[in-house]
């Protein structure tokens, strides 16, 4: 019985181990405000007006080119984790304190943390949060249009999957103290 107790727990250790999770930010069904921001993070960019708010919804485009007047060279797509920022034309933005976007929240839990996802094909870029608002700044980027810029927002393991993670050792090692 308790060979097949260490197998099981042996197992359930394994397959956790194996298998990274991780948390869904919960955009998914906030608001969002963007607004283009240029030469810094107090100036609105060129003709663009703060879009919004709008409802977070998957599948489509949050931010379409040019509606409702945040975007001029590009989309925004926001899912449960993950922002994109899909380019429309090829550029080089200017050089500025602050040329981005800044995605302020309202009904989604704290935002943690925020990188620049591997599969970006964007070199890496000023990306900085606090607990509702993410700003990405593009400042003296290139970017080609129809390669997206993606962030991740909160990678970090869900608090329920480490929980179990560490049950799991904790059997192990009873199990193991148990028989010696």
């Amino acid at each position: 019985m308790t060979k097949i107790l260490r197998g099981l727990l042996a197992l359930l250790a394994a397959t956790f181990l194996a298998v990274p999770t991780t948390a869904n930010a919960g955009l998914l069904g906030s608001t969002v405000i963007g607004t283009p921001l240029f030469p810094n993070t107090s100036t609105l960019g060129g003709t663009g007006h703060p879009a919004g708010p709008i409802t977070v919804v998957d599948p489509g485009l949050e931010f379409p080119e040019g509606e409702p007047y945040i975007l001029y060279s590009g989309n925004i797509d926001i899912t449960d984790n993950q922002i994109r920022w899909i380019p429309t034309v090829s550029t080089t933005y200017l050089t500025a304190d602050f040329n981005g976007f800044k995605l302020q929240f309202f009904g989604a839990p704290a935002i943690t943390n925020v990188v620049l996802d591997p599969a970006s094909a964007l070199a890496a870029t000023s990306i900085s949060f606090t607990s509702d608002t993410v700003f990405l700044n593009f400042s003296g980027k290139t970017v080609t249009a129809g390669v997206p810029a993606i962030f991740d927002v909160n990678p970090t393991p869900e608090p329920g999957t480490l929980a179990l993670l560490g049950l799991s050792l904790a059997g192990l090692a009873a199990a193991r103290r148990r028989k010696q």
